[in-house]
């Protein structure tokens, strides 16, 4: 991998994947072929790379590719997703499980993160550097993917677009998500977390988390600020979640609801380190473009003492992780249970393509440093990107920050 101050978008390997690099002044991104994961979403310090992204320790090794026939692989990961995952990836057809699906049973957190990618094209200019990739499903599933990864040449902006196309001549119902997660040294002790929504949920009883986490199982609330607790812990029976603690012994999951026409975000701060990490979903601007309805926060902190999360059976949990994935799905449940939950926090949890029906999802990743203190209270629109408000005691502050929130770059990309 060389490093450049240039704008490029150029064929390379990360850990020993295949991929394309993306390159500006400020940052270096790697997009891998297999599940579009991006293992490197990086600010460059020097001959230092500061990563953003997850990365686990339990990621498959270079040179060996997970096989399900052979047993020492489906007993240490189970799936290859998790022989492959870090960073941001997309999940469609489902976004969770993919058992007991029509036509045909999915990978967990579907085809587009667990199989191939086929890089059909990569581009710069002065603006921008992008790579397109594309994939066909899997019969006999009846889409067809293209995806967009967008790397702005002037600061460490990715843009991600997910285009899913029903190729047959029946309906099809499908989940679509972008799972960003970040991880150390991003990710910290004392971190601010903050959210656009005054809506969240704690899935109930039978879910992945049923015994990895200690929040109140079926909860609705309104404030990261105020986690309701199952087993209250000293008296209190809440969590700030909002000052992030970097290892609790649990692992979660909490969906909050997204606007349905204006920009939703999530966003971290590392005052340690003083650096923010945003995901946005950008307002529906773009034809055939859907919303997220969803931002869902894995906080990963322990609580899996089993493999691959663990080296070994009961051993301790080494993994850390913040997942912010904007979703149009029930939790983090997968397909099947979106369509027994079709409506949840009064918003849809699938999407049912008509035949030759396209659609597009979109995310915005971003880090920037940030100029206050405190954790971002609210963010605003502007025409050559975002005001980001934060507050420090008393007094609101606010930030400037360009990148193409208005997809003028996509909008040349697609024309």
């Amino acid at each position: 991998m060389e490093l450049t101050t240039k704008i490029s978008a150029e064929k390379s390997t990360y850990a020993g994947r295949k991929g394309v690099l993306l390159q500006n002044k400020e940052c270096a991104l790697f997009v891998q072929n297999i599940g579009g994961m991006t293992p490197l979403f990086a600010l460059k310090q020097g001959k230092d790379l500061i990563n953003s992204v997850w990365t686990p320790h339990f990621r498959g090794s270079p040179g060996h590719k997970f096989s399900y026939d052979n047993p020492a692989d489906v007993d240490y990961w189970g799936h290859n997703i998790l022989f492959e995952a870090c960073g941001t990836f997309p999940c469609v057809p489902t976004f969770g499980g993919g058992d007991g699906l029509e036509p045909a049973d999915s990978p967990p957190h579907g085809h587009t993160a667990n199989l191939e990618w086929d890089l059909s094209k990569t581009h710069t200019t002065a603006d921008y550097s992008y790579a397109k990739w594309e994939m066909d499903a899997p019969k006999p599933w009846q889409l067809k993917y293209t995806k967009y990864d967008i790397l702005d040449a002037h600061n460490p902006t990715h843009t991600l677009l997910i285009e899913v196309e029903n190729t047959g001549d029946s309906k099809q119902k499908i989940n679509l998500a972008w799972h960003t997660t970040i991880g150390e040294p991003l990710l910290c002790d004392n971190g601010l977390l903050s959210c656009s929504s005054d809506q969240y949920a704690i899935p109930p009883l039978g879910s992945e988390f049923d015994d990895t986490g200690n929040y109140k199982r079926g909860a609705k609330f309104n404030s990261l600020k105020k986690v309701p607790l199952e087993n209250p812990v000293e008296d209190n029976s809440f969590e700030d979640l909002s000052n992030y603690k970097l290892h609790t012994g649990y692992a979660h999951l909490i969906s909050a609801q997204m606007p349905k026409t204006d920009m939703g975000w999530a966003s971290f701060i590392n005052p340690h380190l003083k650096a923010g990490f945003l995901t946005i979903s950008p307002p529906p601007i773009l034809d055939h473009m859907l919303s997220p309805n969803f931002c869902n926060f894995w906080t990963q902190r322990g609580g899996r003492y089993f493999t691959p999360w663990a080296n070994e059976k009961n051993g301790p949990d080494h993994s850390k992780a913040l997942g912010m994935e904007m979703s149009i799905g029930y939790f983090a449940n997968g397909l099947k249970e979106s369509l027994e939950h079709p409506n949840f926090l009064e918003r849809d949890t699938y999407v049912t393509l008509e035949p030759k029906q396209k659609v597009r999802f979109c995310v915005i990743n971003l880090m920037f440093t940030p100029e206050f203190l405190g954790a971002v209270q609210n963010i605003e629109l502007q025409d050559q990107g975002i005001n980001v408000i934060s507050s420090n005691t008393n007094n609101n502050i606010s930030q400037n920050i360009a990148c193409d929130v208005n997809l003028k770059y996509l909008k040349e990309i697609l024309d």
